[in-house]
């Protein structure tokens, strides 16, 4: 955010607390006319993060979620089938 608020100060000959305040105020802007999922990546980008990286980072933790949660089920799979097939051994 330091980049884009220096270069508010720059363009538009404001001081710190005024590019703060229009940055904030773009931001808020921007927020009320896009979709929840999109937040997170203006809030990056206003960070200094490229929108290509905010992106690569979302989709590489979605790709660790999904993971983390399949071997999860395949757990409870395992633990469920073998559960039944015993008790048909023992019947």
């Amino acid at each position: 955010m330091e980049e884009l608020k220096n270069l508010v100060k720059e363009k538009a000959g404001v001081n710190d607390e005024q590019a703060n305040l229009a940055i904030s105020t773009v931001v808020h802007y921007l927020k009320q006319r896009t979709p929840g999922v999109i937040h997170s990546q203006l809030d990056k980008i206003f960070e200094g993060q490229t929108l290509e990286d905010s992106i690569k980072q979302q989709v590489g933790d979605l790709g660790s979620e999904v993971k983390t949660r399949a071997e999860g089920l395949a757990k409870d799979l395992k633990t469920a089938f073998e559960g039944a097939f015993s008790s048909k051994k023992n019947s």
